[in-house]
């Protein structure tokens, strides 16, 4: 037998039940009188059974259909929808393993879809968060992305540094170091180091590069054998022909600064 802990009204007909298994369920009250159940009051397993399975998760399927008309959704988003509406896990598992079994969802479609609409204005890793954020796991993520995305992250850069109206010819070092980490949070794979003495800044624009070339000669130029303050505390300890033969060539070669 399972007992009734509290019977609470919601408004609009329906009752709020609490059994003491630790289940809750919202029913109207005409369910909560076919099954008898009032405060204190038991059920049978057979019946507790039934009432599960052919109302309430049955309702929990019907709620699932109606909220993906809307919009799709992914998995853990519509499970976070019913579970806002009351449904206990279970009846949850059962809609979501039926809207599943005829594809009314999909988290690889739901990725691939966001993913090729969105690849022109969110860099890859942008994707990622937000793909993320959905409850979309990893490896789905890394899919959708091998199959869809085109966007070449070069070209984003220059739309992103355009957009800001930024001029590396006007730019002070606090506007060059706010960009660059715009830049960082937005393009980290583009941004990655290839060694410790290998600035991370070599693939984004020919601008930015003429920049920053000029930024780091000149913090060279001013030290003797000391550390480099700032942004250069990784090449500490180095001496200036060290750091002048290991940062300022490859940019000269690399972009005729």
């Amino acid at each position: 037998m399972i007992y009734v802990t509290e019977c609470e009204s919601l408004g609009k007909g329906k009752l709020r039940i609490r059994f003491d298994n630790g289940v809750e369920l919202s029913l109207y009250r005409s369910e909560a009188r076919q099954f008898k159940l009032s405060e204190d009051a038991a059920i049978e397993e057979e019946d507790y059974r039934k009432l599960l399975d052919e109302v309430v998760a049955k309702r929990a399927t019907k709620r699932a259909m109606h909220l993906l008309e809307r919009m799709d959704r992914t998995e853990h988003q519509l499970r976070e929808k019913l579970r806002t509406g009351g449904y206990p896990e279970e009846c949850i598992d059962a809609a979501v393993e039926y809207v599943k079994r005829y594809h009314y969802i999909d988290d690889l479609r739901y990725a691939c879809t966001f993913v090729r609409l969105s690849q022109e204005r969110l860099s890859r890793l942008q994707i990622k968060m937000k793909l993320s954020q959905k409850g979309i796991n990893k490896e789905l993520i890394e899919q959708a992305l091998e199959e869809e995305y085109e966007a070449q992250e070069l070209e984003q850069i220059y739309r992103l540094l355009e957009k800001r109206g930024y001029v590396a010819e006007n730019a002070d070092e606090k506007e060059f170091r706010r960009t660059y980490q715009f830049l960082m949070r937005a393009h980290s794979k583009i941004f990655q180091p290839r060694s410790p003495l290998e600035d991370s800044a070599y693939s984004t624009s020919h601008a930015f590069i003429h920049h920053r070339a000029k930024h780091d000669f000149k913090k060279i130029e001013r030290c003797q054998h000391g550390p480099i303050p700032g942004q250069n505390e990784r090449f500490n300890g180095a001496g200036k022909q060290t750091l002048r033969r290991n940062i300022y060539p490859p940019l000269l070669h690399q972009y005729h600064c």
